[in-house]
């Protein structure tokens, strides 16, 4: 498979992507944020947004939030990325989070006007917190140090047999929510868990430990499926409240760090650098690997892929010629690579076609 194009502008490994305000945006593990004009190719803003690695980014009512190794969850405003022109721009949301380990943060609005942020505890990361925000920005704690307690756990809660009854899970790797009352957490020990949450607090709906004694990396939802990846070459389709897997399948490569779900398609992206695309009846279709474009000193830095990101481009009005030009060359849905060299590089994708994507 060949590459469509490539971004060249980061200096640092790539280490996340998001679609905010019709525009893709690229983060790299020195805190850079990189706002990318896609008709031409080239960076569009550009500011450095942590002291340090960004760990998760999501656009969300409020703005752009991004979360980083310097232990902080920021929110920019709208219009940031041009303010960001005359010199960095200023967060209108700022609070300290857990970063000892490399968990993301994950937020979701909730149904009041307020949303809700799960993070690493503030006490023990092998908890987490749950934080209510409100549209003036003040924040209150709804879930603080939460564990898999067996004294908090739903009556319908189901666990594996035989599972040791002192065990702890290990630090958290994951956090997902499926609803405003419904938080999945993957964990160090290879677990996965759910939690419900209400008025009444938070409680513990489900437990499965099939990952055991890998890590769990990966972590999709698509309505009632939990698809889980660890540091194992096994990708695990969970139903819960069902105790067992209802699929398992062995992708070829370890370390299933990332995985993204599209109509006809899965792509997974591995430790060895690879990308693999799959049938929605797992026959894979491609690998991509980065071809070596010349010979390298052995101290240059690793080019292995580390995320990716799947872009549907937004409709856009076309008053001439050239912005037609335009437009088509930014249209499609593309498949992005982030690579640890700061290179980024974009595939186009056919869902309908056999291979799954378009070579250039």
């Amino acid at each position: 498979m060949e590459k469509t194009f490539s971004l060249r502008a980061h200096a640092a490994p790539v280490s996340g992507f998001c679609a905010w305000e019709n525009q893709l945006v690229s983060a790299d593990r020195s805190g850079t944020l990189i706002v990318w004009n896609l008709s031409t190719r080239r960076p569009a803003a550009r500011f450095r947004a942590h002291e340090g690695q960004v760990l998760s980014m999501q656009p969300t009512r409020f703005g752009l939030l991004t979360h980083g190794r310097d232990s902080a969850v920021r929110i920019w405003p709208p219009g940031a990325a041009e303010n960001s022109k005359g010199g960095d721009p200023h967060p209108i949301f700022e609070m300290p989070v857990n970063a000892l380990n490399f968990c993301n943060v994950a937020y979701i609005d909730g149904a009041d006007g307020t949303a809700l942020l799960a993070t690493p505890a503030s006490v023990d990361s092998d908890c987490f917190d749950v934080y209510r925000l409100s549209p003036e920005f003040s924040l209150a704690r709804a879930v603080e140090n939460q564990a898999p307690k067996r004294e908090q756990r739903g009556a319908d809660h189901i666990e594996e047999i035989g599972a040791s009854p002192g065990r702890g899970e290990g630090i958290i790797m994951r956090l997902a929510w499926a609803a405003p009352d419904l938080l999945y957490v993957g964990y160090e020990s290879g677990a996965l868990a759910s939690f419900s949450l209400s008025p009444e607090g938070c409680r513990m709906l489900w437990l499965a430990r099939a990952h055991s004694p890998h890590p769990v990396l990966s972590l999709a939802l698509e309505g009632a499926r939990v698809y889980s990846g660890s540091a194992a070459k096994t990708l695990l389709i969970h139903e819960p409240p069902h105790e067992e897997a209802v699929a398992k399948h062995n992708l070829g490569h370890y370390g299933v760090q990332c995985f993204e779900i599209l109509p006809h398609l899965y792509l997974a992206g591995f430790w060895d650098g690879s990308v693999a695309g799959f049938s929605r009846g797992w026959q894979q279709l491609f690998c991509l690997e980065r071809p070596h474009e010349q010979i390298e000193a052995p101290e240059s830095p690793s080019r292995k892929s580390l995320c990716l990101f799947v872009w549907s481009a937004p409709a856009a009005p076309e008053h001439s010629r050239r912005d037609r030009l335009r437009s088509r060359r930014a249209a499609g849905r593309l498949l992005f690579v982030g690579h640890a060299d700061g290179l980024i590089v974009a595939y186009a994708i056919d869902e309908s076609s056999e291979n799954g994507l378009l070579e250039s």
